[in-house]
């Protein structure tokens, strides 16, 4: 009888300490996690949101100056010579630089894209950056017309898919920390 109450100690000791073991590791796990998501948030997505919003909130104190709904190059009255300038001061003092910010972001960051391939519309929104940079960057040093336009549309797919992500992410550090 001694042996079995000395077997049954032996084994709830075991037991408990598999169990705790168990708890301890899933535990670690969900720090982890939630330290990747924190990092996610913090140094990709977060970012990238903030400097989209920025670059869209100069765009409308733009077009609030320029006395109009948006900029349509090409379609419908041109700016004037005025609307030009606040134009250019604003590729060259915010879209520009805040797309560059992007940009090193995009490069530098990559590891902390939630998923396994970028997106097309992460390709073309790099496009649409750098097709402003590149006609903006002729314009000023060769004097060519362009229009002050890029190459390529701002992909709204971009927005949506850095908002959609940072969603769920959140959600995710939310049901990681309750």
């Amino acid at each position: 009888m001694p042996e079995l109450i000395a077997a049954v100690g032996v084994a709830s000791v075991v037991v408990g300490w598999f169990v705790a073991r168990q708890h301890t590791l899933q535990l670690d796990r969900e720090r982890e996690r939630l330290a990747l998501i924190r990092q996610q948030l913090d140094e990709f997505y977060a970012p990238i949101y903030g400097i989209l919003l920025e670059n869209d909130r100069v765009r409308m104190h733009v077009w609030e100056q320029t006395g109009r709904r948006a900029i349509m190059f090409g379609e419908g009255e041109p700016l004037d010579e005025e609307g030009v300038r606040i134009w250019v001061h604003y590729l060259e003092n915010y879209l520009i630089p805040n797309n560059r910010k992007i940009l090193s972001i995009l490069q530098n960051k990559m590891h902390l894209y939630r998923g396994l391939e970028y997106p097309n519309c992460f390709r073309d929104w790099v496009d649409y950056a750098l097709g402003y940079e590149a006609l903006h960057s002729q314009y000023r040093g060769w004097g060519r017309e362009y229009g002050f336009v890029s190459v390529r549309n701002f992909p709204t797919e971009f927005l949506e898919h850095i908002v959609e992500t940072m969603s769920d992410l959140m959600r995710e550090q939310r049901s990681v920390v309750a």
